[in-house]
Parts: C-alpha cells; sequence; structure tokens
C-alpha cells in the first residue's frame, strides 16, 4: 500500500447500531431547541452590554455556544483566527 492509498482509505465499521443523521435533521433539531439566554446580554467582541436580542447587528453558532455581535466591525474582528472566539458566549448552557 503506498502512502497516497493510505490516505484515502475510508472505515466502513460503525460499532453504533443507529443510522447516521441525515444534515437536515439535524438543522431541524438545532432550529427546535429552545435557547436560554444569559441576563445580561452583551457584545461577543467589544463586550459593550446590549439591550435586547434583537439589537444585535449579526449572530454566530459554534456547537451549542451562541455569540452576538453589536456592529459587522465587531462580528469581522471576532472571526480573526488570533482572537478568542470562545469568550463572549450569550446563552446560558
Amino acid at each position: 500500500m503506498s502512502l497516497i492509498d493510505w490516505f484515502n482509505f475510508e472505515c466502513f465499521w460503525r460499532s453504533e447500531e443507529k443510522p447516521l443523521q441525515s444534515s437536515s435533521n439535524k438543522k431541524l433539531r438545532l432550529e427546535n431547541k429552545k435557547v436560554e439566554y444569559i441576563d445580561d446580554l452583551m457584545c461577543s467582541c467589544c463586550f459593550m452590554f446590549i439591550d435586547k436580542l434583537e439589537d444585535y447587528k449579526k449572530k454566530a453558532i459554534i456547537g451549542n455556544d451562541h455569540y452576538g455581535f453589536c456592529s459587522d466591525e465587531c462580528y469581522d474582528r471576532w472571526l480573526n483566527p488570533a482572537f478568542q472566539k470562545y469568550l463572549g458566549k450569550i446563552n446560558k448552557h
């Protein structure tokens, strides 16, 4: 087996009995999940306080964590790889 064949190797064995979930089911599951937000909302980049959830200009989700931004500039700065993305979470869990 050559090195190229080794990197193209795919595993077809699974220990779970459940079938894999399609991506459309995953999107529905995420949309139906109720999110409990923190009491004092803030921008996930500059940490400025936000009055209500509708005041966020942009939002992002990583896994189960939600993030909100007061402006497009804060969102763009937050996308920078050097920025600490996991500090400004706006949901409780």
